[in-house]
């Protein structure tokens, strides 16, 4: 083996160069003194080591460099965590290529579930072996014959009348009830509303700058009883993480005793405005929507017996009228 020698104090001691520096690696071991030096080779360069130079090639750590070399960059951050809670279950694989069965594969998702880990687990596992194939580290890509199964989604669904009228209520003269409120009656997604700025206010109007879809960036209608509120905040009055929103909503739904999430007040924004006699063009673009297709089978969630009066009086004026 180059570049690793044994020292006095009885330790292996391994190194390589990159960029102009120079790593070291120790180990009691000379083997796994080796094995740490093409780790670390292999993380920094991207390089796949040659088998007759280095130890056989590990499925977990090609993944890991995978998503370190190929995919992270490329990712927001919100992305960039489910790729990485993914990354976590296939610790299962933590073996040589050779050794993995086709079987294998299907058991690790197989025990995921019917859930959306699942789903992404699945697709996750097919850029992997589709790279190691590019990359020649494996001729045979054992991810050809694996079945995804059935995944079962959550339904979703709008908060009912009876949970809005409870989440106003509960409501306080803070910047995160304002936060909740704006979610209500713009309807935005949760990053958008960090975004919003008070020069965004067009006469009955305000300007979302949406990156997520070629029709993100669009004009939401409002009431100028709600305008009026706006112009009443400070600057930038929405300055939360998305992480931070996300636990704060879920704590305030839990002490009121209703299930959701930030993303159900955008449904629930699209079936208010649906009772309140939007058009199905008006609710597809106000939020950004490529379809109303979308806006109608997705995020509209009806209820005979609610009626446009009960929205009327529920929000006395914060809506607009259609």
């Amino acid at each position: 083996m180059k570049n690793i020698t044994k020292r006095k104090d009885g330790r292996w001691q391994a190194y390589f160069t990159h960029n102009k520096k120079r790593y070291f690696i120790y180990d009691t071991n000379k083997k796994t003194c080796y094995k740490k030096l093409i780790e670390l080779k292999t993380k920094l360069t991207g390089e796949i080591p040659k088998h007759r130079e280095s130890p056989k090639t590990n499925f977990f750590d090609f993944a890991k460099m995978w998503y370190e070399k190929f995919k992270k960059n490329n990712l927001k951050d919100k992305t960039r965590k489910m790729y990485e809670t993914c990354l976590k279950h296939f610790e299962t694989l933590n073996k040589d290529f050779k050794e993995i069965k086709t079987l294998d594969i299907q058991n690790l998702l197989n025990n995921l579930g019917n859930t959306r880990t699942k789903e992404i687990a699945y697709m996750t596992l097919n850029q992997i072996f589709k790279k190691a194939i590019e990359l020649k580290v494996i001729k045979e890509n054992l991810f050809i014959g694996i079945t995804k199964g059935k995944i079962e989604r959550q339904e979703k669904t709008s908060f009912t009348i009876e949970e809005q009228k409870k989440i106003l209520s509960n409501l306080q003269q803070d910047k995160f009830s304002n936060l909740i409120l704006f979610y209500l009656l713009t309807g935005v997604r949760k990053s958008e509303a960090i975004t919003f700025k008070k020069e965004n206010i067009k006469d009955g109007f305000i300007y979302i700058e949406g990156t997520k879809t070629k029709n993100a960036k669009r004009f939401i209608k409002i009431s100028k009883e709600y305008q009026k509120i706006l112009e009443s905040y400070n600057e930038e009055p929405f300055k939360f993480s998305e992480d931070y929103i996300s636990k704060k909503f879920r704590e305030f739904l839990k002490e009121l005793g209703i299930k959701g999430n930030v993303h159900k007040l955008r449904h629930t924004f699209s079936t208010n405005l649906h009772y309140l006699g939007a058009s199905d063009k008006e609710r597809q673009t106000f939020l950004g929507h490529s379809s109303s297709v979308i806006t109608n089978d997705i995020y509209t969630h009806l209820d005979p017996t609610i009626k446009s009066e009960d929205i009327v009086n529920l929000y006395k004026g914060l809506y607009p009228c259609f």
